[in-house]
């Protein structure tokens, strides 16, 4: 008595292992490439990110200015000054 699975197989033809180790070996190249790609992107996008702000700050001052004001002068708005 054979199962409907023996049947089954009976009626498949049958593909050589070498061409199954070929198929197996195409797809892990393209999922290399693929990885290969994703990194290439990421770290290209990184790149630009450090680039864009680093091209944005270049022109920021290294320390904090003061404000100045032109029409008062600083000394006489300080709280002692202002107390007499």
């Amino acid at each position: 008595m054979t199962t409907r699975q023996d049947d089954a197989r009976q009626g498949e033809t049958m593909v050589p292992e070498a061409f199954m180790q070929g198929v197996w070996a195409r797809v892990a190249q393209l999922a290399e490439a693929a990885e290969r790609r994703r990194r290439t992107g990421l770290l290209m996008g990184m790149v630009t990110v450090a680039l864009g702000a680093g091209f944005a700050t270049i022109e920021a001052p290294a320390h904090a200015d003061q404000p100045r004001y032109g029409l008062v002068d600083v000394a006489a708005l300080s709280p002692s000054t202002l107390l007499r």
